[in-house]
This record gives structure tokens, C-alpha cells and sequence, in this order.
């Protein structure tokens, strides 16, 4: 709280004026970040770009969207507020889905190996669930950028053709 009053500059007391609690800014901080990630999400799955130019949109726009949030506040919210958490997770797996269609397209094109789409979208979601949680980042001491970026990496140079 501290934080968010001293970046926006108003007091605690303006604050819990709006607000009933913590959960109900944090729910609402998370809210508006899915809200901005599906909106340019949209945007780039329907722009007229190279296949692999919008995977990589669109993961790094969540990357920069996500990454904007300090680290404890997501552990905290994974820790001390689950229904928060499943909304970040069912957020998760309906856009990484969304990403099937760019996969096909990609197979189509002749740019990604052929390996079942759906198969491959759900190794992108695994690895995207197992890593780029905080609890695993603090653990072993990453930042949320670099843990975005290898995943994607790894992902994508795995299902490029040579």
C-alpha cells in the first residue's frame, strides 16, 4: 500500500475510500492488466504480420505488461489470494490456446516443424506454468524479463524449422 500511495500520491485513507481492501485493488490491478493484454492481444493475432513476428508481439507484450508488477506482489497474491490466482492462470491458458491458430498458421506457411499444434501449445503452456511463477523465480533467484524471454526462446527455436 505503501507503494501504490506514494506513486500516485494520495493518501491511504482517499484510497480505502474506493477500495473495501488489498484484495479488491490487487483484483482490480490484475483486472486491468488481463484487459490491456487481450486488447492488444487481439490486435496482433489479427494483424497482418509475419506468424512468428505476432507470437513474439504478443508474448512480449505480456512479458512488458507482467513484468511491470513488483515480483512480491504476485507471490503474495499466488500465496494468500488463490481465486486471484486461477483468474491469472485461466487467463494464461486462454490466450496461450489462442496461440494454436498462430502455430497452424506458422505449419502452414512452412515455418514450424510439423508437430500436432495443440500438442505444441500445451508444452508452451506447461513451460509457461512451471517457470514464470514467483515463487520459482525468487527461489532460484530470477528476474521476471529474463524468465519471459528464455522460455520464449526455447519454445520458439524448438519449433523452427532450420
Amino acid at each position: 500500500m505503501d507503494d501504490i500511495v506514494a506513486k500516485i500520491g494520495i493518501s491511504k485513507r482517499t484510497i480505502y475510500q474506493h477500495f473495501a481492501g488489498k484484495e479488491e485493488i490487487a483484483a482490480e490491478v490484475i483486472k486491468l492488466i488481463i484487459e490491456r493484454i487481450e486488447k492488444n492481444f487481439d490486435f496482433f493475432i489479427g494483424a497482418d504480420h509475419h506468424p512468428i513476428d505476432r507470437l513474439r508481439q504478443n508474448f512480449m507484450q505480456i512479458k512488458d505488461e507482467w513484468t511491470q508488477l513488483n515480483p512480491l506482489f504476485l507471490k503474495d497474491i499466488q500465496k494468500y489470494s488463490p481465486q486471484l490466482w486461477e483468474m491469472i492462470e485461466a487467463f494464461r491458458s486462454r490466450k496461450i490456446l489462442q496461440l494454436q491458430n498462430l502455430i497452424q498458421e506458422g505449419q502452414d506457411a512452412g515455418l514450424f516443424k510439423k508437430i500436432d499444434p495443440h500438442l505444441l501449445t500445451l508444452i508452451f503452456l506447461s513451460m509457461v506454468k512451471e517457470t514464470i511463477r514467483p515463487d520459482v523465480m525468487a527461489r532460484h533467484g530470477f528476474q521476471g524479463g529474463e524468465v519471459f524471454d528464455a522460455v520464449f526462446e526455447i519454445f520458439l527455436s524448438g519449433v523452427l524449422k532450420k
